[in-house]
């Protein structure tokens, strides 16, 4: 029913938002059209019984002319067995109004519900695809030094790359963690302080996926 290929997941994941939306919409037609078709139907049913009583009663009273002549009893008989016969086309006109509505709606339904699975995993293959690494992975950065990072994200069809962060242990040094600079999706400078925030403490720079932001990768290293 569809294509076997990976979408990317920027792709995947627009169409699934639409297709949900569809889905909801759908869905609220469904609900609108059967409580439609309840609430015609209980009325029409509603109007069986008196009928069915009425022919019984006038039926009665043609053949013992108890309470009325024969002639009227019959005549108001017909009446009724009309009236019900009408009742009835008019549930069945009811009837195939409806099952011509709900029937294209169900199939709108099974129809998104299939494309709703299909593109949760085309969303999933993305994900679970998705990797990230920074390069290089110093232990120790000489204070005032300067290091490019450079990461890489497997997996990531848009090559939409990462967002960079810096971040450290309190208490920090006067000349805070450092800074960041040249940031782009796929690399960044990081300047070392002065002085790191104490000894042994890390500084961390992590590269978070724009596509995936659950997906990430940090190094940590000290100042010396």
């Amino acid at each position: 029913m569809f294509a076997t290929i990976q979408m990317s997941l920027q792709d995947a994941q627009g169409q699934l938002a639409t297709a949900q939306a569809q889905l909801q919409t759908v869905l609220g037609e469904i609900d609108s059209e059967n409580a439609t078709n309840k609430s015609t139907l209980d009325g029409l049913n509603a109007q069986r019984s008196p009928l069915v009583a009425q022919i019984g009663y006038f039926g009665a009273q043609s053949s013992s002319g108890q309470y009325m002549s024969a002639a009227d009893a019959a005549t108001r008989f017909a009446a009724a067995q009309t009236a019900l016969a009408n009742l009835n086309t008019s549930i069945a006109s009811e009837n195939a109004r409806h099952a011509g509505v709900i029937g294209p709606l169900t199939a709108q339904r099974l129809a998104l519900q299939a494309q709703i699975q299909f593109l949760s995993s085309q969303v999933q293959k993305n994900v679970d695809g998705i990797s990230v690494s920074i390069t290089p992975e110093p232990n120790s950065v000489s204070a005032n030094g300067v290091v490019t990072f450079t990461a890489t994200v497997e997996g990531d069809l848009a090559n939409a790359g990462v967002t960079w962060s810096l971040s450290s242990v309190p208490p920090f040094a006067m000349a805070g963690p450092g800074a960041l600079s040249n940031q782009s999706p796929t690399s960044v400078t990081y300047t070392a302080p002065a002085s790191g925030p104490g000894t042994g403490l890390p500084i961390t720079v992590t590269a978070t996926s724009v596509s995936w932001p659950e997906k990430s990768a940090w190094v940590s290293f000290i100042i010396d």
